[in-house]
């Protein structure tokens, strides 16, 4: 009750005067014991039965309105778990089709009393709603602004809001993917600063840190991430990632089982198990593995080539060289497939003219 007086408070405050519009706003701290956040369901109670009591004195159309109003936002009040209350218990799309009853009050009710008036007042009127008008097409243009795009819209809620770890995370995403991995990893601390027990902050940390070689930093990352979430597998194959580019194969591959037990249809998982039994010699457990890869996705060019190694590994030249010429009709660049395709290619005549 005391979220759903104060977002019906909210509400109404943001359509009267809106002003510091933002994605995601400041989460109230809701606390039973303070007393002066039952003003707010204690306000709406009062204006609802004050417009019941005079009802027929300024007619019935004022509490609908409320009535629909209020209503039509029950779903987003509160008394059920919506997934966005978990950054903040308000969110202007969720009046979008709600505040079409308070719009509609706020012009009965002008065209009401601008009909009482005298001419001279009417034309005044007229003049200050489309002065009113003017305003809001004008604010409504700035607030389009801020969706521009992701990073403006991420740097526009963290202005408003700094505390919000969504908008800093987010924004630490788009720049990682921008390749501006200084400032991402600045937001990503600042995220672990705001909710530290967020792990996918810890993983994307640990990404960005690889990217400028700060082995040991991500891989501290990375473990911290599995710490608050052992299952979670996108930690897992990260993690995996950064033990096979460090020559560690057999832990590799048991954080890459780890991250299949979440996600049994990324190729790329398959494809990187393979690679590190491959590099530990285990050429006849890599097989199936990569073979899962591949009945993905059968356009993984690399996938072609470590199984034509594999195949090579086990004497099966033939199986070989025709996942070597997959690999080339799929990637005609790929280095490492045309390098194993001519030594294979060359040995092999050089043991028939031996013979």
């Amino acid at each position: 009750m005391l979220i759903a007086g104060r977002a019906l408070v909210f509400y109404v405050s943001t359509i009267l005067w809106p002003t510091s519009l933002t994605f995601i706003y400041p989460r109230w701290q809701i606390d039973s014991s303070v007393w002066w956040q039952y003003l707010f369901p204690m306000g709406i109670a009062v204006c609802m039965l004050t417009l019941w009591f005079l009802r027929h004195q300024i007619t019935r159309g004022p509490l609908v309105c409320v009535l629909i109003f209020s209503g039509m936002l029950v779903p987003a009040l509160g008394f059920f778990d919506v997934y966005p209350m978990r950054f903040s218990f308000v969110a202007d799309h969720f009046q979008y089709l709600p505040s079409v009853a308070m719009m509609v009050l706020f012009v009965c009710g002008t065209t009401t009393v601008m009909a009482s008036m005298k001419k001279r007042l009417q034309t005044f009127g007229r003049g200050v709603g489309l002065v009113l008008l003017t305003v809001m097409a004008s604010l409504t243009w700035h607030q389009g602004l801020v969706y521009a795009d992701r990073e403006t819209l991420w740097r526009d809620t963290i202005e408003k809001n700094p505390t919000c770890w969504l908008a800093h995370f987010n924004l630490g995403k788009e720049l990682a993917n921008q390749n501006r991995t200084d400032e991402a990893i600045d937001h990503f601390r600042q995220v672990i600063n705001i909710y530290p027990e967020y792990a996918y902050t810890y993983d994307s940390l640990g990404n960005a840190l690889l990217k400028m070689g700060r082995f040991d930093a991500a891989m501290r990352q990375f473990e911290k991430a599995l710490e608050i979430s052992p299952a979670f597998t996108k930690a897992n194959y990260s993690y995996g990632n950064a033990l096979a580019s460090s020559g560690r194969f057999a832990q590799a591959a048991r954080h890459f089982r780890l991250a299949l037990e979440g996600t049994k249809s990324d190729a790329h998982v398959y494809e990187n198990l393979g690679s590190s039994l491959l590099a530990q010699g285990l050429a006849q457990e890599a097989i199936p593995i990569y073979e899962k890869a591949l009945s993905l996705d059968e356009n993984m060019a690399g996938v072609h080539s470590n199984l034509g190694l594999a195949k090579q590994m086990l004497g099966e030249t033939k199986l070989a060289i025709d996942h070597y010429q997959q690999a080339l009709i799929l990637d005609p660049n790929h280095q490492q497939a045309r390098q194993n395709l001519a030594d294979l290619q060359r040995s092999l005549r050089s043991s028939s003219q031996g013979h």
